[in-house]
């Protein structure tokens, strides 16, 4: 049968790291062994997170698009019967580098409005109407 992992604590030993009592095997506390095994996982964590300075970076690519497309946007509103709806998203994903994000910002609006009809009385006894 398999043995059932154990962890033993001896409430009257003192932690060698910070003198508590209640230490492993190994002399530590059960706070001073985690210790590391956060501060690597926080490293971790840190090196895959969004900071603040990407979402300044979106904004920033955000309104580059808006500038650039600024009359543009202004022309298609005035086509289109006073009304006008800009899209704009952002999707981040990792990138090729290490520790790396890819931004990729878009813009989508319509820049004119068609409208056409065709009307046409069709009867099925013509041959080769459409040829």
């Amino acid at each position: 049968m398999n043995e059932i992992p154990t962890i033993k604590i001896d409430m009257d030993a003192v932690c060698k790291k910070c003198g508590k009592k209640g230490a492993y095997e190994n002399g530590l506390c059960m706070s001073c062994s985690i210790k590391p095994l956060k501060q690597a996982l926080h490293r971790e964590l840190s090196k895959m997170t969004m900071d603040i300075e990407l979402i300044d970076r979106a904004k920033a690519e955000l309104s580059g698009l808006l500038d650039n497309y600024a009359v543009q946007i202004c022309k298609a509103y005035v086509q289109n019967d006073d009304e006008l709806t800009v899209s704009l998203s952002l999707k981040f994903s990792p990138g090729d580098a290490a520790n790396s994000i890819e931004l990729e910002v878009k813009i989508n609006f319509v820049e004119s409005k068609v409208k056409d009809s065709v009307k046409v009385l069709v009867n099925e006894k013509q041959i080769g109407l459409f040829q």
